[in-house]
């Protein structure tokens, strides 16, 4: 893909406010707690105005990356040696820090400044340290903003070991009982996702001779690398990446960190951070692999079969609520991937709007989450219920979050996965896609029960008294379920800038 001139001040300004806020938030004194959140929650806005400016100025037309930006950061020189003439010399290399936003690009950032907001209005209730807690969500705010917008595999490389960072931080100080358990098994299991990640990424610039994703995704597929060395980077990526996602069975780190981490952080790890794994195996390993991917694509979906199924029965059978809808996110990210597998126009649509609706879903779920347990102090399935009569409006909200993942129509959660279901029964992979339909129904049934059981059933006394739905509390929650129902509505809010860049990349795949 070419990039395309444009204003890249935009797509500056945008990577620059979690930076504003780290540094404000630093410059604040720690008794100032009302001012730092105030900062925690005005940067945010500010970056969903930012992102909404570059959706309104984002060329449809156009495949490549737009308001591309780029100015030297890295350049190194390492030894080569000539075994023939039996001489060594030096190979300058030059990483510069390049950003661009694309068709794939740009709902996701979208998403991630939604719920970077919304996360940011939760975290109002954190009582604990407070200037720490905000210093490190804007750090994990820097990392979100610019990793789904580099160009480069170092800056790439670079945010993403930010976002690990500040998780770790979020998790071990402010994290429930587990915390230090939690974050240990996180930091272990992405440390060696993110070396095998480092690897690859050393692995394709040795073959391609540069850090660029898009001279990267032209040189790769055309170079004389022998077929099994290309299938071992291929197969390196998808299990790096595939720890992020997470696949099964790479996945029991996550479910520590939703068990244990506090509710607004949880809201960006599987509203946002997840998505980094989806975002990367179509960025790399589709991009950079058109011609292995459709030999793989069955593999592929029969992994994400067993993502879902297994997601979905582990869902159905949990007592706590962090449990169902941790698992529910890995029943949902095995859709991510029969879309990616279906190789054709509705299934890689389905797999971002997936990315998308499910970062909104999850988050609204967690945020609705963390609300009852500051009221009720469990978020167990049998210690809740008859929470509609004391909350009727929070109670409404949670039932609407449930419907949005099982796939109601007119909301987000069922164009997501009839695109992504539509396209696999489209591919040679239609049994696959006809055997996940139990997972779809799983999916109604894991929802529902948590729906009706938290919300419904013999009221109990203690809960008579609850707070219903306070208006900071409304506001992210408000925000959260209208994107849910406007992509529900007007699909097209995200389709059209995904057409140019899903034609171009199923161009070169042959699709």
């Amino acid at each position: 893909m070419d990039a395309v001139p444009g204003d890249g001040s935009w797509l500056l300004l945008f990577v620059a406010l979690p930076l504003v806020g780290l540094f404000a938030t630093a410059a604040l004194p720690s008794r100032r707690v009302e001012a730092i959140r105030t900062v925690g929650w005005v940067v945010p806005a500010a970056a969903v105005v930012v992102a909404g400016g570059l959706y309104a100025r984002f060329n449809l037309a156009e495949a490549g990356r737009q308001f591309v930006v780029s100015f030297p950061f890295l350049r190194f020189s390492y030894p080569i040696v000539d075994p023939q003439a039996g001489t060594m010399g030096f190979q300058p290399v030059s990483a510069p820090f390049s950003f661009g936003i694309d068709g794939l690009s740009l709902p996701l950032v979208l998403m991630a400044a939604l719920v970077t907001l919304a996360a940011a209005l939760a975290a109002r209730t954190e009582h604990r340290r407070v200037k720490t807690f905000f210093l490190f969500f804007f750090l994990l705010a820097v990392g979100i903003s610019g990793v789904f917008l580099a160009d480069n595999l170092i800056v790439f490389f670079i945010f993403f070991e930010l976002t690990l960072v500040a998780l770790y931080f979020l998790t071990a100080i402010y994290g429930g009982f587990g915390r230090e358990k939690a974050a240990t098994a996180f930091l272990v299991m992405n440390g060696l996702g993110s070396l095998l990640l480092f690897l690859g990424f050393v692995w394709i610039f040795r073959l391609t001779g540069t850090w660029e994703m898009g001279e990267i995704a032209v040189r790769l597929p055309l170079s004389d690398v022998p077929p099994g060395e290309r299938w071992a980077l291929f197969w390196l990526l998808v299990v790096a990446l595939g720890v992020k996602l997470p696949l099964v069975p790479l996945h029991p780190w996550m479910l520590k960190v939703h068990r244990e981490a506090p509710p607004a952080v949880v809201m960006l790890h599987s509203g946002v951070l997840l998505k980094i794994g989806a975002y990367g195996f179509v960025r790399f390993v589709l991009g950079f692999f058109p011609d292995l991917f459709p030999k793989a694509a069955t593999a592929l979906a029969a992994w994400g079969l067993l993502n879902l199924l297994y997601g979905a029965f582990s869902a159905l059978v949990q007592n706590e609520l962090r449990l169902v809808f941790a698992y529910a996110s890995l029943s949902h990210m095995g859709i991510v991937l029969f879309g990616l597998a279906a190789l054709n126009a509705a299934g890689l649509m389905g797999a971002v709007f997936q990315m998308v609706s499910h970062g909104l879903i999850s988050a609204l779920f967690f945020l609705l989450l963390g609300m009852i347990v500051e009221r009720t102090k469990t978020s167990r399935l049998d210690e809740l219920g008859g929470l509609y009569r004391s909350a009727p409006e929070l109670s409404g909200l949670f039932v609407f979050a449930a419907l949005a993942s099982l796939g109601l129509p007119a909301l987000s959660g069922f164009v997501a996965e009839f695109q992504a279901f539509y396209g696999l029964f489209l591919s040679p992979a239609r049994d696959i896609a006809l055997v996940g339909l139990l997972g779809l129904a799983l999916s109604a049934a894991y929802n529902l029960r948590a729906a009706t059981r938290t919300t419904f059933g013999a009221p109990r006394p203690e809960w008579g008294a609850m707070a219903d739905l306070r208006p900071l509390e409304a506001v992210p929650a408000i925000l959260l379920a209208a994107a849910i129902l406007v992509i529900g509505i007007y699909p097209n809010v995200l389709a059209l800038p995904l057409e140019a860049t899903v034609a171009d990349v199923l161009g070169r795949v042959g699709g």
